[in-house]
């Protein structure tokens, strides 16, 4: 049996430059530039909220050691109110995100 979960996508200008915060899931969401001044990786930066540092850490050993990811950042959540920690990665290929996204609100 097959189910189907749709994504709706929040989409919030952030107030400068080209940026949009887009809110995937309650602990996955985006900040995208179609114009990528930063030279981010897929024009955009991904954010996952955690409730405990832990499994933050847990997680950012993970994408490092598989190599999904080029870049990580561990810091107090600032993007995702609904989370305690955020990992802020850089590099993660579209297709991952939409999974992470897609689990997320199926847990």
């Amino acid at each position: 049996m097959t189910t189907t979960t749709r994504l709706r996508v929040r989409v919030q200008p952030l107030g400068y430059e080209d940026l949009t915060f887009n809110h995937l899931s309650p602990r996955v969401a985006t900040v995208f530039s179609s114009t990528n001044p930063y030279r981010w990786e897929h024009g955009f930066v991904t954010y996952l909220g955690f409730s405990r540092k832990a499994n933050a850490e847990a997680c950012m050993k993970y994408l490092l050691r598989a190599q999904l990811a080029s870049d990580l950042d561990l810091r107090p959540a600032k993007r995702l109110k609904g989370s305690r920690w955020e990992l802020k990665v850089r590099g993660l290929h579209p297709n991952t995100v939409l999974n992470l996204a897609l689990r997320d609100l199926n847990s």
